[in-house]
């Protein structure tokens, strides 16, 4: 729940969304995927401090790929 919540956060992907990420996640790993009112109910519960996590990618890039058949990082 806390990287859907720093996804959520961070990337503005709204819960269907990210719903929709890990049903293509669990394509590789089984596992349930709950629906989108969970995620929000869990992720809003989540206490995330965000000011570290910028601090730390200040003068990097990060790339994140998501599509339906899953999803890509990298740092340039």
């Amino acid at each position: 729940m806390v990287f859907l919540a720093y996804l959520h956060l961070l990337l503005n992907i709204d819960y269907r969304g990210l719903k929709g990420f890990l049903r293509g996640l669990s394509r590789l790993i089984s596992f349930d995927v709950p629906d989108y009112t969970t995620i929000c109910r869990r992720a809003n519960k989540v206490a995330i401090e965000i000011k570290k996590t910028l601090i730390s990618y200040k003068d990097k890039e990060v790339v994140v790929y998501l599509d339906s058949s899953g999803a890509k990082v990298t740092n340039r």
